[in-house]
């Protein structure tokens, strides 16, 4: 996949910063504890890495991202390709540079097809693909962070 950035517009923003307000407190933890502000900036990002990849879709999604904070539990994925892959978009701002947490990844990995590296650059206002990892492909790449007691996956595994 080529690696593109595309601008983050004010309206990505504004839609991003509406579903966080609605969503952060809700945002689960995954047994750290986190202040409301970064709960915040978590959805916050995570929102625009999945718009951005909407944007780099162009039409080819049969669902897009859910901009409905009503809707409850995570499905486990963001959206569905045409030829029906479910994608699990993970976003990196400039913190994490190179890898993409897996919370959960038992049960992430029997919900979704796919996951997309998506990297946020906050001083710049734009995002990039970073590429498509099949699930075969990450349970084989998972690794364990010790310091963070998470499981990753390197973002050179993303095509």
């Amino acid at each position: 996949m080529q690696q593109i950035k595309i601008e983050i517009t004010s309206s990505d923003q504004a839609k991003a910063g509406k579903f966080a307000r609605e969503c952060a407190q809700d945002h689960c933890d995954f047994g750290k504890e986190r202040s409301l502000k970064d709960k915040f900036h978590n959805v916050y990002i995570g929102k625009l890495g999945e718009i951005i990849f909407e944007k780099t879709m162009e039409g080819k999604l049969k669902q897009g991202i859910s901009l409905d904070s009503k809707g409850g539990a995570d499905e486990g994925f963001d959206a569905i390709g045409e030829d029906d892959v479910k994608y699990d978009i993970k976003t990196l701002d400039s913190e994490w540079k190179n890898k993409v947490y897996i919370n959960h990844p038992d049960w992430s990995m029997g919900q979704c097809d796919a996951f997309v590296a998506v990297k946020i650059d906050e001083k710049t206002m734009t995002g990039t693909v970073l590429g498509i990892c099949p699930r075969e492909v990450a349970k084989v790449k998972l690794k364990h962070d010790e310091k963070y007691n998470a499981h990753y996956i390197s973002t050179e595994d993303f095509k």
